[in-house]
């Protein structure tokens, strides 16, 4: 007699009121810095939504031009990149060869394509340059390579209270913090924040909301948090 496969949710001991089931506290846990007070402490409550700072540095961007038949140069725009660069290495490809022109489409690091563009005419989606003609028209297969380098910022990968709002990586939910914990004014509490991060069952009368939330936009927070995270809110 065969049997159907099954996953175990047990309550793990001194569970709090908030975290009702999870799969596995190493698998479903995580711990993170929170973010240092900003002219006072910073609290992270227990039940609230943790945001993850994505704080980026430095971007570099170069230029490596391919085997290519055609002599023309590429140009960096400036600036060379808008908001929504990625890290990696961007594909410019000829695909239509003309007489002191020719059309191409730009690969992004992800392997998707992130639009087309002519030469003499400005790209500007994600990267930005100029491709001027030269003495010899390119060919189709012709290709110059666009490399992005993002160093991590000081706060990238540090969490604070989710904010709908913001701009920064907190407007993301990356989980559920399980203990209120506290930064100090200007220092940072590493490893403080104890959070819910993944496949756990949470008790949804415990959730603090952030101030002015419509019960709308807490609703379809629930949503992203369950398709998302596996995240279960339940009364």
């Amino acid at each position: 007699m065969s049997h159907l496969p099954y996953m175990k949710i047990a309550a793990t001991a001194g569970m709090s009121s908030l975290l009702k089931k999870e799969i596995d506290p190493e698998f479903c846990r995580a711990t993170a810095t929170l973010l240092a007070g900003d002219g006072s402490p910073r609290e992270l409550k227990m039940g609230e939504f943790v945001g993850k700072l994505k704080d980026g540095g430095a971007t570099t961007v170069t230029v490596t031009t391919g085997t290519n038949a055609g002599n023309g140069v590429l140009t960096l725009g400036a600036p060379s990149y808008t908001a929504a660069v990625k890290p990696g290495r961007y594909t410019v490809t000829y695909l239509v060869e003309k007489a002191n022109g020719g059309e191409f489409e730009v690969e992004g690091p992800n392997g998707a394509i992130v639009g087309a563009g002519k030469t003499g005419t400005l790209f500007g989606k994600q990267v930005r340059f100029t491709i001027a003609d030269g003495a010899t028209d390119f060919a189709v297969g012709d290709q110059f390579f666009i490399d992005v380098g993002i160093a991590p910022g000081v706060n990238d990968g540090k969490v604070v209270a989710w904010d709908p709002a913001g701009t920064d990586g907190r407007q993301i939910i990356h989980g559920i913090c399980l203990k209120t914990c506290v930064a100090a004014d200007g220092e940072d509490a590493p490893g403080a924040v104890l959070y819910s991060r993944r496949l756990s069952i949470i008790n949804a009368t415990a959730i603090v909301w952030p101030d002015g939330i419509t019960a709308d936009a807490a609703a379809r927070a629930l949503v992203d948090i369950e398709e998302r995270l596996g995240l279960i809110a339940r009364t």
